[in-house]
């Protein structure tokens, strides 16, 4: 089977298209945003895949990704998968050039290009046409032409493009490239050795037929165009690019005073000036790789931050005591046998947080929303059976700070993200409440496949909570146990064995049926690592739990 194979078992439509710098790609209509107008390719050689429709999707990711979010289990990409693609046979230019000419000269003397640097380079002239030449280990492979009145290049199609000016640098303890031929040149008036690339900034085949040559080199020095006044650099966007292909731990950026190394020669800019651009260039650093030095800022700006270092307070003042607080960017899982007060304490906690400013949403998916939010109007009112008023009243005093999404049951998802992510950018909500886990319909064939889902939702939960800066609440249920009287742990959270390690906090609700009271407990503390249990009466009638006097 290889990647064709698996399109097919999916009922994909697809013709194939042959591109320049990827290769054969299966264009297709997106299956992930329901474009029909073939905005989707994946690429048949390695699976990487892209939606070109940015401000509708843009989804792109490797063969892996892929096959996850089909929801399949990922396959790793080998002989079985990867569609070996045959070598592409080049041509070798033949030319023959005529004398030199004094029009050839006068070129780059405007350029302040000496005769003896295009002889140097074996410059050529045929008619009209500028030659230049690319030679490999002394033998001629692409030839580069323009003529000498207009901007414009061109080279045979089928010769192999190759950094020009290779065999001069080849044993030199590192390689500069630059954007131009005349660049090089320009270089070599410094007495600098560089390569060019032959085909400008718009196509970087190159990078593949020269591998083995640039694979060598530890330190690449790379001297792309800096059109400042321009809305788009497109010099230094490609050198960017470049870097994360040749490696962004070897290359360095060169910043020159004016926009590339001819210009620099045509300004008399002193070869010392040169040189110290050199000596001063930055190297390409990996968006996630931060020193010490640059998270100063954010270190004191987080030993200042309460709210993400200890959070908001807990209702039960025993339990904030060891978990210090409800963190903003964290998710806490709630567990307990059926019966044991999950859900009513989740209320207590979201009421406890409106009466102090901070708004909440929650989503109770295994009873009616009215019910749920009944209890919560009972906590409040301290009434067995509130009344209308009372009703009123508490819709008054809460109307905007207590939300709740009006489903019940099972339920997708995606809708659960897209009505979270809604509330909590225009809402400003910093406390999110599922319940429970279980009525979450993750989709598959397999417990595998379930647990995988569920394991993903878990990601999600946290990677919302730290983007928009809120604490999320979710109810898990337990595994079936011998007795209702045993201790539930970590290890007894149901479904996927990834759960523990995802959430930050884990709290237990447990009936002790020997001290006949309830204990709320910790088994899993992220920040402060302490864990500990409070001892808790429960009202009845109010529907409260108590920390024990």
């Amino acid at each position: 089977m290889d990647i064709r194979d698996y399109l097919n078992s999916k009922g994909f439509h697809y013709k194939i298209e042959n591109r320049l710098n990827t290769g054969p790609q299966a264009v297709m209509n997106c299956p992930f945003c329901g474009d029909d107008k073939k905005h989707f390719a994946i690429s048949l050689a390695d699976g990487a895949f892209k939606c070109l429709r940015k401000a509708e999707c843009g989804r792109s990711g490797s063969w892996w990704d892929f096959q996850k979010m089909l929801n399949d289990i990922p396959k790793m990409l080998n002989s079985q998968y990867k569609i070996e693609l045959e070598p592409k046979i080049y041509k070798k230019p033949i030319v023959h050039s005529d004398p030199a000419t004094k029009e050839l000269y006068d070129f780059h003397e405007k350029r302040k290009i000496k005769k003896e640097t295009v002889k140097h380079f074996h410059i050529g002239i045929k008619g009209n046409n500028i030659m230049i030449p690319h030679y490999e280990n002394g033998e001629l492979i692409f030839v580069k032409y323009r003529p000498l009145d207009k901007k414009t290049f061109w080279n045979d199609k089928d010769n192999k493009p190759i950094l020009f000016n290779m065999d001069e640098c080849k044993d030199e303890p590192f390689l500069r490239i630059t954007e131009g031929h005349w660049d090089t040149m320009a270089a070599h008036e410094y007495g600098i050795k560089t390569v060019s690339v032959p085909n400008g900034i718009g196509d970087n085949t190159w990078i593949e037929t020269c591998w083995d040559y640039l694979d060598k080199f530890e330190r690449i020095y790379l001297y792309f165009d800096d059109d400042k006044d321009k809305e788009i650099n497109a010099g230094q966007t490609t050198a960017i690019d470049i870097s994360k292909r040749l490696g962004e731990w070897r290359c360095y950026n060169v910043k020159l005073p004016h926009k590339d190394l001819n210009e620099c020669l045509m300004k008399d800019v002193p070869p010392e000036i040169i040189f110290e651009c050199e000596a001063n260039a930055k190297g390409y650093s990996h968006k996630l790789i931060k020193s010490l030095h640059e998270m100063e800022s954010r270190l004191i700006a987080y030993s200042k931050d309460d709210l993400r270092r200890y959070g908001y307070t807990i209702s039960i003042k025993g339990l904030h005591d060891i978990l210090r607080g409800w963190r903003v960017g964290e998710v806490t899982a709630i567990c307990g046998y059926p019966g044991s007060g999950k859900s009513t304490y989740l209320d207590q906690e979201l009421l406890y947080q409106a009466q102090h400013g901070f708004k909440s949403c929650l989503v109770s998916l295994e009873m009616d929303s009215e019910q749920f939010l009944l209890w919560m109007c009972t906590q409040w009112c301290k009434k067995e059976t509130p009344g209308e008023n009372d009703i009123h009243n508490f819709c008054i005093n809460y109307g905007h700070d207590i939300s709740f999404l009006d489903i019940t049951g099972f339920i997708d998802k995606i809708l659960i993200w897209d009505a979270f992510k809604f509330a909590a950018r225009k809402y400003g909500i910093k406390f999110f409440a599922i319940d429970s886990l279980m009525r979450i319909n993750f989709k598959g064939n397999s417990s595998e496949h379930i647990y995988n889902e569920q394991k993903n939702f878990l990601s999600d939960c946290k990677d919302f909570a730290m983007e928009n800066g809120c604490h999320v609440f979710i109810i898990v249920h337990p595994k079936k146990k011998g007795s209702i009287k045993e201790e539930l742990n970590g290890m007894d959270i149901f479904g996927s064995s990834a759960t523990y390690n995802l959430i930050d906090n884990l709290v237990f609700i447990w009936k002790n049926s020997d001290t006949e009271k309830t204990e709320i407990y910790t088994e899993k503390n992220r920040v402060h690592g302490d864990n500990d249990r409070v001892y808790l009466d429960f009202n009845k009638q109010h529907r409260t739990f108590y920390e024990e006097v």
